[in-house]
């Protein structure tokens, strides 16, 4: 070993190296291009994730009506566009849309929502199944059974088991009904992966164009949506299901909204064990507000609010759990005239609210959409759509944006040098002008940076043919053992034999990536390695190829 020292050094670093939580004042929103069509309109995203995967669907335009699709996100980038149902009697409503949900075992649902006759509000919710990452679709059936001309939307699913899943909507059979009160109503049933169960009334007067929100507890099912009491109080109501039995509707928090009119505007719920976060738009005493409570016993009683806009919020909210312990919320704002921002906020369950951080820019008319959110627990991700558009009758587009640390560059001379390989041959930084120069600074005897040569192959790999140089600097190692272990791990980049080059770079971290521009200035230095640290690097050589 050339400097056997410096095991100590890199083990003592390695157990030092803890990555924090990011504040959002400190992370972007990088935009991740969807398979969308790029002539036609594309609009209401919904987004729907899982341990290990993201699925986005959508509506397109399509000759005289419109084709449903979904994608499945690989890791890197979104696969072939999927059409599950193309139809040109599709309910294609700004508030009422499609969605897509990955069960356990790998199936996929969707639900769409589809005229039956030619009346406005004559439409029916259909569901349809696909077990190859929806190459191919089943037949569609209905959750709902009175066969009435009449309203069923506003869908929420969520998965029960590993093949089975439960749905929720609003219903509107009543109105169609003299002898009856003429009120929109709640309803459920539940899918065991080979049919629905009978449906379950439960609310029999509710808010006639809001979303329901329905998520999963360690004691059974939450439900929300807003209610609508005889004195037309239009707050947020909830329901559970515990011990295969429905609770009576409760409120979630009495803000007294008197309304005699659809604010089109529901909440979102997201689950984490029993612990619940619920977002919520009202306008309770003329005043706009988002705002958002936390329960600990799955819904069976709530925090106090906490109020969680910048004053001139248009609400669309939705919400999902953040990796730290707190939840993310977004919601749409107004800003000047007809445009408003998507914007994202961390709150945490004792009532601290975080920096907000604007998504992107859209309109604030209904054309805008809902914005939904979604997350991949196991890599750590989180997703962002929107529906990019500013006039009910003009262009629309579907965004997808990734949270990411927002990484900051440096803009400093590189140290030149010229540096002999395993191989025999010699490699001059002056010799890579025009291309990305990565130098990762590693040994044989650190363990974190031989965790991180697999990513470092694929990385090779991936940007190699877009202008990327590799270039393994080893360190402290004996030659004779190099080849070996080098051969063992299909390193495919080329290793660097200097340790002189270590001290030049002031490397004393190991693993140590230094990232050099095409013009030759040192841009991003990396110490140590960890899953997070390695998707900054990557995102930065990303941004570094793309200059010219």
């Amino acid at each position: 070993m050339r400097r056997a020292h410096y095991i100590w050094i890199a083990l003592v670093l390695k157990l030092g190296v803890v990555s924090g939580a990011a504040a959002l004042d400190k992370m972007r929103i990088e935009l991740i291009e969807p398979p969308v069509s790029e002539t036609a309109s594309s609009l209401t995203p919904h987004l729907a994730g899982s341990a290990d995967a993201l699925y986005l669907s959508w509506l397109e335009v399509e000759d005289e009506g419109h084709a449903l699709k979904v994608s499945g996100w690989d890791g890197d980038a979104f696969g072939p566009a999927r059409t599950v149902h193309a139809s040109d009697r599709f309910f294609a409503n700004w508030a009422d849309f499609a969605s897509v949900l990955p069960l356990p075992s790998g199936r996929l649902v969707v639900h769409w929502l589809e005229k039956a006759a030619d009346g406005t509000y004559e439409y029916d919710v259909w569901v349809s199944t696909s077990d190859d990452q929806g190459r191919t679709w089943s037949e569609p059936i209905r959750p709902h059974t009175d066969g009435t001309l009449s309203e069923h939307g506003f869908v929420s699913m969520v998965a029960r088991g590993d093949n089975g899943f439960a749905a929720v909507w609003l219903d509107g059979r009543e109105f169609v009904d003299p002898d009856t009160p003429r009120q929109m109503t709640l309803r459920f049933s539940e899918h065991d992966g080979a049919g629905f169960a009978p449906e379950t009334l439960l609310d029999g007067r509710v808010c006639e164009c809001c979303q329901t929100a329905m998520a999963s507890t360690d004691d059974g099912l939450v439900v929300l949506y807003r209610d609508r009491s005889p004195e037309e109080i239009r707050d947020i109501g909830v329901v559970r299901l515990v011990d295969k039995k429905w609770t009576a509707p409760e409120p979630l928090h009495e803000d007294g909204w008197h309304l005699t009119g659809c604010p089109v505007n529901g909440p979102q719920v997201a689950s984490n064990g029993n612990r619940l976060a619920a977002v919520w738009f009202t306008g309770a005493g003329d005043e706009a507000r988002v705002q958002v409570v936390f329960s600990e016993d799955g819904g069976a009683s709530f925090g106090a609010p906490v109020r969680i806009d910048d004053g001139q919020p248009v609400g669309r909210v939705d919400v999902i759990w953040g990796s730290h312990g707190d939840a993310l919320v977004s919601w749409t704002e107004q800003l000047d005239g007809r445009e408003g921002h998507v914007v994202l906020k961390r709150v945490a369950p004792d009532g601290g609210v975080g920096p907000g951080l604007s998504v992107a820019r859209t309109g604030s008319s209904r054309a805008s959409g809902f914005p939904r959110m979604a997350s991949v627990a196991s890599k750590g991700q989180t997703f962002v759509a929107w529906t990019e558009s500013y006039d009910r009758k003009g262009p629309s587009r579907v965004r997808v944006g990734r949270l990411v640390d927002d990484v900051e560059l440096t803009d400093e001379p590189s140290i030149p040098f010229t540096a002999d390989a395993l191989d025999g041959s010699s490699y001059a930084l002056s010799d890579l002008s025009g291309r990305v120069v990565v130098l990762n600074f590693w040994g044989i005897w650190c363990t974190s940076c031989r965790d991180e040569i697999p990513k470092l192959v694929v990385l090779d790999e991936r940007f190699r043919d877009r202008g990327l140089t590799l270039l393994g600097a080893d360190y402290g190692d004996d030659l004779k053992d190099l080849p070996g272990f080098v051969r063992a791990q299909k390193m495919t980049y080329p290793i660097l034999v200097e340790d002189a080059l270590a001290d030049d770079y002031q490397v004393t971290v190991f693993p140590t990536t230094i990232v050099i521009d095409r013009s030759g200035r040192l841009r991003y230095r990396s110490e140590g390695y960890t899953e997070k640290s390695f998707a900054a690097l990557t995102r930065v050589i990303e941004r570094l190829l793309e200059e010219s």
